[in-house]
């Protein structure tokens, strides 16, 4: 069957968050960004199953909101020989071992573990089947479009590339996109006043104090707009990753974080229990649960108002998307000690000085802080990696 041109465009509010960690932007001669800053990107990604070369061209005109100028050039990404063996196929490299891991999940919005609950998926005890199937699965996303594209011999642009200008802060995305190539066709989509930016999120829980060892309120305004929530947190030691959603399943519709999604399909989630309605804006992680992990990952998803069309033999989907992550855990939170109070009236003392005791306002101290931060939102990096296809099986 061959691939369908589709065009999706996602518009996404971002937000990192990590309790106690000191604003770098305000320390004086640092000159770096507000990490905790919200970050607004429009991503465009055009995948076709006709084929594209070198003379290939495709544009997007967009609107005068938008403030990128006139239209978003898309780039394309050519076909790559593969490397093969001498008689034109790929070299074998043998199995790939699984890799040994215990997978716990636990779902609901609860303070206590709920009965029947963790799932656990042990790669030990799964069969040789459901092996194989992870292992092609982890290898398809690698690079699922280049894969997709590539196995039925088609093509993949996409916009932003290394040469586009990032977003104004006071972007705005309603208005009348024109998509134009020479080699799979064109289209055009008006997006309507709620196809735009949602707002950030705010969270007042969890902060920087959380105990693991108990449950954990999770907190926010409600986000103007947004149509449904969806939670869920990781942390991952050793061969052991945790994990938790806000959806009545242990195994929620993680897709529709990047497909669009129908008015009546979101409702039959909220109902269902899979999303969260958009009144609510308080949820729990049971005790306990990540009591020996430690710094585990939150995510808060907001979903907004999409738009699908099909015209001109093209299907567009627009995708609207608001999401805050929070590194618990961290910078005091649950793992590291903060230094005591300092009593401003108490006489100044003077001990001999040595590394430990080094003044917490030690700019040397802020860094190595920072150094630690950065380390440990790479480790989650992995953790990601290994535990994300476990919700695609």
């Amino acid at each position: 069957m061959d691939l369908k041109t589709l065009f999706v465009i996602a518009i996404t509010t971002a937000k990192m968050i990590m309790p106690g960690m000191p604003d770098m932007s305000k320390i004086p001669g640092m000159n770096m960004p507000d990490m905790g800053a919200p970050n607004r990107t429009m991503t465009m990604n055009l995948t076709s199953g006709k084929p594209a070369d070198a003379n290939s061209k495709a544009e997007c005109a967009v609107p005068e909101g938008l403030r990128i100028g006139p239209k978003a050039i898309l780039d394309i990404d050519l076909p790559q020989k593969s490397e093969t063996g001498p008689e034109g196929n790929t070299p074998d490299q043998g199995p790939k071992k699984t890799p040994e891991l215990t997978i716990k999940m636990y779902w609901k919005s609860s303070k206590t573990v709920l009965e029947g609950q963790p799932k656990i998926i042990d790669s030990k005890s799964m069969s040789a089947d459901m092996q194989k199937a992870m292992a092609k699965n982890q290898e398809m996303n690698k690079n699922f479009k280049r894969a997709l594209a590539e196995a039925n011999e088609g093509s993949h642009a996409y916009w932003p590339g290394q040469k586009a200008k990032p977003l104004a802060k006071d972007s705005t995305c309603p208005g009348d996109y024109t998509l134009t190539t020479n080699y799979c066709g064109g289209t055009s989509i008006t997006f309507d006043k709620p196809q735009d930016f949602l707002a950030a999120f705010d969270l007042s829980s969890p902060g920087k104090d959380i105990d693991l060892a108990k449950y954990i309120k999770v907190e926010w305004k409600p986000v103007p707009n947004a149509a449904a929530y969806m939670l869920s947190a990781m942390a991952m030691k050793d061969n052991l990753i945790v994990m938790w959603t806000s959806a009545s399943d242990p195994e929620p519709p993680m897709d529709i974080l990047t497909r669009a999604i129908s008015k009546e399909e979101l409702q039959k989630y909220i109902e269902d229990g899979k999303l969260l309605s958009p009144d609510q804006t308080i949820c729990y992680i049971p005790e306990g649960i990540f009591k020996e992990l430690g710094s585990p990952m939150l995510t808060v998803n907001a979903i907004g108002t999409d738009k699908t069309q099909t015209k001109d033999g093209i299907e567009t989907q627009v995708i609207v998307r608001s999401n805050a992550t929070v590194m618990m855990g961290m910078m005091g939170m649950g793992g590291e000690e903060e230094a005591p109070p300092v009593d401003e009236d108490k006489p100044e003392e003077k001990p001999a000085a040595t590394d430990k005791d080094k003044p917490a306002a030690d700019s040397g101290d802020t860094l190595d802080k920072t150094d630690n931060t950065l380390d440990k939102v790479n480790k989650v990096g992995d953790i990601l990696r290994k535990g994300k296809d476990i919700f695609k099986r």
